[in-house]
Formats: C-alpha cells, sequence, structure tokens
C-alpha cells in the first residue's frame, strides 16, 4: 500500500510518497524555482492508506497526520535584487592613480543585507589578470579596499568591475557592471640641464632672457612644479606645462631680487594627467 505526505509550500499542496526502507521511512522532493516558505515547512497531511509508522519499539504512530512549521527547512529559491555598485566620481573623471586607487573609497557596493555576500571581480580587457573580491552584508554601503598586490596584478588600463549577490539560501543576483580607467604608473623625473652660459653663473640679463637659467624636459602633458630655494632665502614656487621639449626656466627682476646672489638650488617634479608624481630632480646654478 503507497502512503502519501502532504507539504503547504508557497500556498500549495505538495504531495509525495514514502519510500520504505529498513528501519525508515524516506521522503525525497527536489525543490522548483518559485517555491518559497519563509515560514519553515510544515506537514499538513499524512495519508498512510491502511498502512502504519512505528518506532523500533514497535509503537504505532499512525495517529500523528501534521507537524507546525520547521524553521530548520526553510524554502527560497527567488533571486535576491542586485547591488548597487558606484565609483567616486571626484577620482574617476580622469584615469584613476596608485594613490587613489588605494584609498577605501573607490569602489562602494550597497543593497546588501545581512546573511547575504558579494563576490566582487575586477578584471582587465587587455589581460587575463583578474582581482575577486568578497563582502559580508551589513545593511549599510560598504567600501571595496584594494590593496598594492591587487594593483600589480590589474596592471594599468580599462579596469572591469563586476559585483554578484548571493542571498543565504544561495541565490544569486543578476550581475552589476561598472568600468574605470587605471594609470598608476608614475612619470620619470624632469631632466633638468643648465642654460647655455650658465655654467659659470647666471647674470641677471642671462636669468632673464629668452633661454633663462634651467632647461626642463619631461613627460608631454604633465605638469612641472618648479621650487627655487637658498639658504635664508623664501623659496620661490614656477610651475609648467610640458610640451615634450626643453622648457626654459626664466627670472623675473623680482624673482632675482628675492634670490639675491650666490648659489641656488632648483628641484622640480613631474606630475602626470593620472595625479601620479615623479622623484624629485635637483640641480644648482650661481647667481653673480
Amino acid at each position: 500500500m503507497t502512503s502519501l505526505i502532504s507539504l503547504p509550500i508557497d500556498e500549495s499542496i505538495l504531495s509525495q510518497h514514502l519510500v520504505q526502507k529498513i528501519n525508515s521511512v524516506h521522503f525525497n522532493y527536489t525543490i522548483t524555482s518559485g517555491l518559497n516558505d519563509s515560514n519553515g515547512i510544515a506537514i499538513s497531511g499524512l495519508n498512510l492508506n491502511g498502512g502504519s509508522i512505528k518506532n523500533l519499539a514497535g509503537i504505532n504512530f499512525s495517529g500523528i497526520t501534521s507537524a507546525a512549521d520547521n524553521p530548520m527547512y526553510m524554502v527560497d529559491t527567488n533571486n535576491p535584487n542586485p547591488v548597487t555598485l558606484s565609483l567616486d566620481n571626484s577620482l574617476t573623471s580622469n584615469n584613476v592613480n596608485r594613490a587613489e586607487a588605494l584609498t577605501s573609497g573607490l569602489i562602494k557596493v550597497g543593497s546588501l543585507a545581512s546573511g547575504e555576500t558579494a563576490e566582487i571581480t575586477l578584471s582587465r580587457s587587455s589581460s587575463n589578470s583578474s582581482v575577486v573580491k568578497y563582502i559580508t552584508g551589513n545593511g549599510n554601503e560598504q567600501a571595496v579596499p584594494l590593496t598594492a598586490q591587487d594593483l600589480a596584478t590589474l596592471g594599468n588600463g580599462t579596469i572591469s568591475v563586476s559585483v554578484v549577490k548571493k542571498d543565504a539560501a544561495g541565490n544569486t543576483s543578476t550581475t552589476t557592471s561598472n568600468t574605470f580607467a587605471l594609470d598608476t604608473l608614475a612619470p620619470s623625473s624632469p631632466m633638468l640641464s643648465l642654460a647655455t652660459g650658465i655654467s659659470d653663473g647666471a647674470t641677471n640679463a642671462e636669468a632673464k632672457s629668452a633661454t633663462g637659467v634651467v632647461n626642463l624636459l619631461s613627460e608631454f602633458g604633465s605638469n612641472i612644479s618648479v621650487v627655487l630655494s637658498k639658504t635664508g632665502v623664501t623659496s620661490i614656487n614656477k610651475s609648467f606645462t610640458s610640451t615634450g621639449s626643453n622648457i626654459a626656466v626664466v627670472l623675473s627682476d623680482s624673482e632675482l631680487t628675492s634670490l639675491g646672489t650666490g648659489e641656488v638650488t632648483l628641484s622640480a617634479i613631474a606630475t602626470d594627467s593620472s595625479g601620479n608624481t615623479s622623484l624629485s630632480s635637483l640641480i644648482n646654478f650661481n647667481v653673480i
């Protein structure tokens, strides 16, 4: 005789045959997509069709026809909503440099509740390299930190960010994606050379001429910050945009008055369009 067990799941009554084995009775049912029971599975009916269920002591349990919700067996087949993924616009308006990539606010993931997790994959289209990060939901938007090793793995170029959410039941969301351009390569230090005729000292006329006192050469488009300093004198700051060719550092009358005569140190740092900075270059010359 075949016995039936009935389970109310997602407002439907599911019936399945009991399978008798040695000293036990088994019930098997495969949950399909769309079935949900947030309170836990209950037994709404047990039809033994004239049969009986006994324990090992031989006690008849055929009078049991139902069981309350069991929170150990909840059913959830719904895919969760996708996460929110945001990139800091103040950092991604241009290429993201090394310092910006290592800040905690570049990538942020939200809509992640307690018990949910997110898998964040960063990859560069021109290589097979990728970095995978995981965060656990706490109900708040969370930053996805990157490390120096992550940046080395990814390399420079267009970085794709994709995020998939998984809920406590193991259901996954659709993918949320975004991209940003990564440039972590610092420019070379500016090349400095004394202008023609300056090696034996710069007169006021030479320093004010079109050839100036020092030639600067740096990566095209980079910004060159120059500081002229002398012991006991307030430093003079100048800035230039590199054209890819030599740029002359010309001094004005007021700058020469501030510097006075004697040895002057000129230091220069290049900053590229992404905001990466070079090491400093130094050169000395005399004002006579």
